[in-house]
């Protein structure tokens, strides 16, 4: 778990620097003339290194195991990424019938976070309600 914080931590960095176009030297993209490479126009790799430390860190926080793994956890965790994945598809067709062009591209964006962000959400506080319920 700490090294998907750390993992986190380090990806927002890089998307936040990337947002502000403070792009570390040795992410630039070097150009090739010709091939494959003439296709893919790219001046720097930040954004891409940014997206995938989140991703991954999200999919570590969210996947681990827990100290007390039983098959209530996994209920859980079940209904969580049920209810998160219909929020996203919710949200991805109000996007698709209300926005368009670049606004459009911005959701599409914000939707490859959001379906591991609402599940952790949700599974925390699952888990959160019904330890406090056990307590009583």
């Amino acid at each position: 778990m700490p090294y998907a914080l750390l993992t986190l931590l380090l990806g927002i960095a890089l998307g936040i620097g990337y947002m502000n176009n403070s792009i570390l030297p040795f992410l630039e993209a070097k150009p090739h003339s010709g091939g494959l490479s003439a296709l893919i126009e790219r001046n720097n790799y930040q954004g891409d290194l940014a997206l995938t430390c989140i991703l991954v860190a999200l999919y570590l926080i969210g996947f681990t195991k827990h100290k007390n793994e039983d098959e209530f956890i996994d209920f859980l965790r079940y209904q969580s990424l049920l209810k998160a994945a219909l929020f996203q598809t919710a949200g991805i067709v109000i996007g698709t019938w209300f926005f368009g062009g670049l606004t459009f591209l911005n959701i599409m964006l914000l939707n490859l976070f959001s379906f591991l962000l609402l599940f952790l959400v949700f599974f925390k506080v699952q888990l959160y309600t019904t330890g406090k319920k056990m307590r009583k």
